[in-house]
């Protein structure tokens, strides 16, 4: 995978397979209930324009910032996308 710009790939650490359906809405409401309880996220990938950041790196995203980021599963691994700038720090 390639990512272009300043586009970083998080490792979603919070993706849970489940064969209980549930509706968009308690999906959500899950997903905001880990979200809090995130404080680091490994880095999988860095665009080409990211400096500062490497893959392996953990890092804090504002819980805010995750919420409203795409979350995609690609080659059967969850991820979530952000932009270089939205991380706040790097442990």
């Amino acid at each position: 995978m390639r990512v272009r710009g300043s586009y970083v790939i998080l490792k979603n650490i919070t993706h849970v397979e489940s064969k209980i359906e549930l509706s968009e809405t308690q999906k959500r409401t899950m997903m905001e209930e880990k979200i809090e309880m995130l404080d680091r996220l490994p880095i999988s990938h860095v665009g080409e324009q990211v400096e500062d950041l490497n893959v392996g790196d953990e890092v804090f995203v504002d819980p805010m910032v995750l919420m409203n980021s795409s979350r995609l599963v690609v080659e059967g691994k969850s991820i979530i996308i952000v932009r270089g700038t939205d991380i706040k720090f790097v442990y």
